[in-house]
């Protein structure tokens, strides 16, 4: 199932990305595709991954690397979010991966 929905706040404060799964939906994974034009560590380094209110997980910038797959053990929830406290938080795409059954 793919999902396109989205909302994205870009004001001072925390930065997000969210999607409405509409209904409740177990993750199994969700990969988080960084912009590469330029240096972008310090827009998605310490962002956090989530599944409504369970943290899947915290991105750990690595040089050169596209994409950071964060495993989120088929937790269910409704939406997907991507969040980065204290900074800007930039990306290109996001894709949200059922849980196999």
């Amino acid at each position: 199932k793919q999902w396109y929905q989205r909302r994205v706040r870009g004001e001072q404060g925390d930065h997000w990305w969210s999607v409405d799964l509409v209904d409740s939906f177990s993750v199994g994974h969700v990969i988080v595709y960084q912009r590469l034009d330029v240096n972008m560590a310090s827009y998605i380094d310490g962002a956090v991954v989530r599944v409504g209110e369970h943290i899947c997980g915290e991105i750990e910038h690595v040089a050169n690397k596209p994409w950071f797959r964060v495993d989120c053990k088929g937790q269910s929830g409704s939406t997907v979010s991507v969040t980065k406290g204290g900074g800007y938080l930039q990306i290109c795409e996001v894709i949200v991966q059922a849980a196999e059954d």
